[in-house]
């Protein structure tokens, strides 16, 4: 695919904003009605399980991202640089090191849930649900909001136990390619002075990395509240990497099967 071919599409999903989305910071019963909104939008598709859409995404968002990165490298440093230039330099261990961590999450990700979305698309419902997130809260990432929004949605439609997990590596790829997108407008218009906001996209990359996603994913398991409910407590007492070994189990259990993750767990 030629190169310029990435640059548009990337452009293109940078720029959308979903339906029900917001354009400015929320708050959380903002977000709230956002996850409500979200969820009425998107329409399961139960005849779809598997699709190319991540590794398409992630090739075109690393072929407008990688031109940018060599850019900034070689570019000289000034004290007059933009803060959007100082953003990407002082962090290019982080966004290059990204560019490998989400290829290889996206190659263990498996049959995932898929869904049509407004513009009649259909994508993995984990991607469509983090993307509209992040724009909920204009890219910038935080625990309480992330919590505030995925618990709400959850209160309508239960996510899978393997989406929990994926939602972290589609986020990360949808900053990415806000990144790419921000990163290129600022390159090709260096004199205009005006902020593409990249410091606020890298900054959520950054916390995303450096959360402790076990302890805020685990309370995200619907069916792990049915599982804590063993009468004599034995599953409470576990540590986290046997409770998970459990649930690994039961969700294997509820692939074979006609049974949700919720019947198996009951």
């Amino acid at each position: 695919m030629p190169q310029n071919t990435h640059l548009e599409m990337i452009e293109a999903e940078a720029e959308r904003v979903p339906q029900g989305a917001k354009e400015t910071a929320p708050d959380f019963e903002s977000l709230r009605r956002n996850a409500e909104e979200i969820v009425r939008a998107l329409a399961w598709n139960p005849g779809v399980h598997t699709s190319r859409f991540f590794s398409v995404r992630w090739n075109a968002m690393a072929a407008a991202l990688r031109p940018v990165l060599e850019r900034v490298n070689r570019t000289k440093r000034s004290a007059s640089e933009a803060d959007d230039i100082r953003w990407l330099r002082e962090n290019m261990p982080l966004l290059w090191a990204e560019l490998g961590n989400t290829k290889n999450a996206f190659k263990r990700l498996r049959r995932l849930p898929h869904v049509r979305t407004p513009r009649g698309t259909t994508i993995p419902r984990v991607a469509a649900v983090a993307e509209a997130f992040l724009h909920a809260v204009s890219f910038d990432f935080s625990e309480n909001a992330f919590v505030a929004y995925f618990g709400a949605f959850q209160e309508s439609t239960v996510l899978k136990f393997r989406e929990l997990w994926a939602l972290i590596a589609a986020m990360e790829l949808a900053l990415l390619e806000q990144i790419a997108a921000r990163g290129r407008r600022l390159l090709d218009d260096a004199d205009s002075g005006t902020s593409q906001g990249i410091g606020i996209c890298v900054r959520s990359l950054r916390e995303i990395n450096q959360l402790h996603w076990k302890e805020v994913l685990e309370p995200q398991i619907a069916f792990d509240k049915v599982l804590r409910e063993d009468p004599v407590g034995a599953y409470s007492r576990l540590d986290f990497d046997t409770r998970n070994l459990y649930r690994e189990k039961l969700v294997k259990i509820a692939e074979r099967s006609d049974s949700t993750e919720m019947e198996v767990a009951s």
